[in-house]
């Protein structure tokens, strides 16, 4: 259309005036605005910001078409400026540039007033407006005084109080909602929680009021009854819903942080339950009594229901896995109940294993080990473990659930050596300085890096694993006869082999240092005792380390777990906890109660360590320090040990300074330990009572003060 110009020209012309700062033949520029130049600058900036086209003659100024073309083609260089030419932000007689009558700062102001009209015609305006000029001061983490932000807290409660429910929805007015209840007690907590009753699922499907549901729980002390009143208002209103809240993509993260952090196990299972089907769904709004979510149970006492119910289970799984949202906990429990409920190898295993395989990213599988449920899951597929987590192998070793995949992965998996290439070189490296820092460094964490390394030569144990764990690796023991075609004792030992000669290179290189804490202790009795190969060097580092003044500084004896370690290393065994009772071993002792019958019982190594030799020959010039003081047990486990040629001369020696010995069993306790609730005795002196009876049960308890159990032992294989 003639004389119309395009907004897109006219900002793009003036950008480039702004730009510019010389011209083609060099001379400085001028401010557009001369009289020559064909646009108005300040009528252009209005009519591009509004959004209107500008039309010839109207807030143009008087020249030609040709001009505005020519400057244009020139890159709207603008030419100098004339004498007696009007300033920027005027026309050319001199007045403001206008728009509709009023000046651009009139229409703005009068556009700021509308929308200020606007929001006081809105519901609660002056309330919403009020609070929000309190959750300005509320919010603050510092410089607010206790009593003041309790006042806040009261005077923000005092104006929401009857309408809540009309805050919580507008995104603006939730911030001071959940503000509130950061900072409010319990019984104001409740107080919210009564009048939002029945919008909980409403709350939880919002992109803002979501995070209210987790305010109005999180960090409460549920041993309070306010509280736990406040859990039981909130979490039953989605009972019946759980089925149409996991599909949504917004109620479905608050649905899960509240089944895996806040609700009791009872309500797990009614949340839980709804996956198996809608009748389930209909029947925990009406139904208060005490249920379960074991599948197994379910299926045991209504097999007619096994297949919708399976299927329903199946579908809503598949539909999250599908959606890529894996990470939730009530999922991972959800699908542990499914593969514990079907038959290994069957079709419903082939096709939930396929479903979990057709993830390409692989979230799923890091999402599963996260879990506990999740690494259960993981655990009873041994095709897909290494698989799955061959570049996370030492994420998966210190994570507390994660690390039960690891080790199923040595319990199942029959090619040994692709473990060991797959799993070893991420734990410890490839360079012998690599593995022994990886080593020492797993030492000082033993809890949560220590059964990856220890697990092989240490064995499902307690002092290493949970009671759960446990529990798990029997059940995937059980699964593996019928999966599995190698002996279980061959897999470990070729496991051990790739394992042990780093491990015990570390143990001799580093010996005296990991003699003086308790977690190198423990490493060196688990690499010692269970590892395979040459470990007569790995032998003589520590019986070295245990040569020299009993009471120095860093010897082993100055801990309890030294004691104990050597104790362990000159009886050639572990202590048998199932069968209790001694193994291997000569010479019981009599007399004594059955708790420290047990401590003796241990379960003889082959070949043997043969330890007692070595250690003897380090100890034999300060012998009777060692049978008086703390290392009085490690002398009687010399006297017990299997194969120890020298025991006579042990005991000639000892005989020859039978009176020190008497005398250091007369003498009071070195230390005082905290005492056992309900004895009035320290645990050790609980065991030192033992000792006094056996040796002289003739003796009143007050009589009775022998310091170690090691020398009263000793007294009594003296005579």
């Amino acid at each position: 259309m003639a004389g119309v110009k395009r907004k897109g020209e006219e900002v793009s012309s003036r950008k480039k005036t702004k730009s510019s700062k010389r011209n083609t033949t060099g001379q400085p520029l001028q401010r557009v605005g001369s009289v020559d130049s064909d646009l108005n600058p300040v009528t252009e900036r209005c009519d591009a910001e509004d959004g209107f086209d500008t039309l010839d003659g109207v807030g143009a100024s008087s020249g030609s078409r040709d001009d505005v073309d020519a400057e244009t083609e020139t890159g709207g260089v603008a030419l100098p400026e004339r004498d007696g030419a009007p300033s920027v932000g005027e026309s050319i007689d001199g007045e403001a540039s206008k728009i509709g009558g009023l000046t651009s700062k009139e229409a703005h102001a009068k556009q700021k007033a509308l929308a200020q009209e606007r929001k006081a015609a809105k519901p609660h305006a002056p309330e919403i407006q009020r609070s929000k000029q309190l959750w300005e001061s509320l919010r603050r983490k510092k410089n607010v005084p206790g009593a003041s932000r309790e006042g806040l807290v009261e005077e923000s409660l005092s104006i929401m109080s009857g309408h809540i429910k009309d805050f919580v929805f507008k995104h603006d007015a939730v911030r001071v909602v959940q503000t509130t209840l950061k900072y409010a007690n319990t019984s104001q907590r409740l107080m919210i929680a009564k009048e939002l009753k029945g919008h909980y699922c409403s709350l939880a499907e919002g992109r803002y009021s979501k995070f209210l549901i987790r305010k109005l729980l999180i960090k409460q002390n549920f041993s309070c009854r306010q509280d736990q009143e406040t859990r039981n208002l909130v979490i039953p209103e989605f009972y019946g819903h759980v089925r149409r809240l996991m599909r949504h993509p917004e109620a479905a993260s608050v649905l899960d942080a509240i089944y895996s952090q806040d609700a009791t196990s009872q309500q797990k299972a009614k949340m839980l339950r709804e996956w198996y089907g809608s009748e389930y769904s209909l029947l925990e709004q009406v139904d208060d009594g005490a249920v379960t979510c074991n599948l197994s149970k379910i299926l045991e006492i209504s097999p007619e229901k096994r297949t919708p119910t399976m299927r329903s289970l199946f579908e809503l799984i598949n539909l999250l896995v599908q959606k890529k949202m894996t990470g939730f906990q009530m999922l991972h429990d959800a699908m542990l109940e499914y593969i514990s409920n079907v038959q290994p190898r069957s079709e419903e295993a082939t096709d939930f294993i396929e479903m979990l395989r057709g993830d390409e990213d692989g979230d799923i599988w890091m999402n599963l080990a996260s879990t506990k449920p999740g690494s259960k899951l993981v655990s009873l597929d041994r095709r897909h473990i290494l698989k799955a987590y061959k570049d996370h192998i030492h994420d998966i070793s210190c994570h507390d659930d994660a690390k039960l995949i690891l080790l199923a992965a040595y319990e199942v998996v029959d090619d040994t050596v692709m473990v060991a290439k797959t799993v070893f070189p991420e734990l410890l490296g490839t360079s012998e300085e690599e593995q022994e820092e990886a080593i020492l460094r797993a030492t000082s964490n033993l809890s949560d890096e220590g059964p990856a390394l220890l697990y092989l030569p240490a064995g499902p144990v307690k002092s290493l694993l949970s009671v759960d764990h446990l529990a798990l690796l029997k059940k995937i023991v059980q699964i593996r006869q019928q999966t599995s075609k190698k002996d279980a004792a061959l897999r470990r030992r070729e496991l051990l082999d790739v394992l042990s000669p780093p491990l015990i290179r570390t143990v001799q290189k580093n010996a005296k240092d990991l003699c003086e804490g308790s977690l190198g202790c423990r490493l060196i009795v688990e690499v010692l005792l269970g590892c395979t190969g040459d470990k007569s060097q790995a032998l003589e580092a520590v019986a070295a380390a245990a040569a020299g003044d009993p009471s120095g500084h860093g010897h082993p004896l100055g801990s309890i777990a030294g004691a104990k370690m050597l104790k362990r290393l000159v009886s050639d065994g572990r202590y048998n906890t199932e069968r209790r009772e001694m193994e291997g071993m000569i010479d019981p002792l009599r007399g004594l109660p059955r708790l420290w019958a047990r401590l003796k019982a241990r379960l003889a190594i082959d070949p043997p360590l043969r330890f007692h030799e070595m250690l003897y020959d380090a100890i034999r010039p300060r012998l009777v320090e060692w049978a008086s003081g703390p290392g009085s047990f490690v002398v009687v486990g010399l006297l017990e040990a299997p194969g120890f040629s020298r025991a006579a001369e042990v005991v000639r020696t000892l005989k020859d300074h039978l009176t020190e010995l008497r005398v250091a069993a007369e003498s009071k306790p070195p230390t005082e330990e905290k005492r056992v609730e309900g004895t009035g005795r320290s645990k050790r002196k609980a065991v030192r009572h033992a000792a006094r009876i056996a040796v002289d049960p003739q003796r009143s308890d007050d009589e009775q003060t022998v310091p170690y159990l090691g020398l009263a032992l000793l007294l009594q294989k003296l005579g």
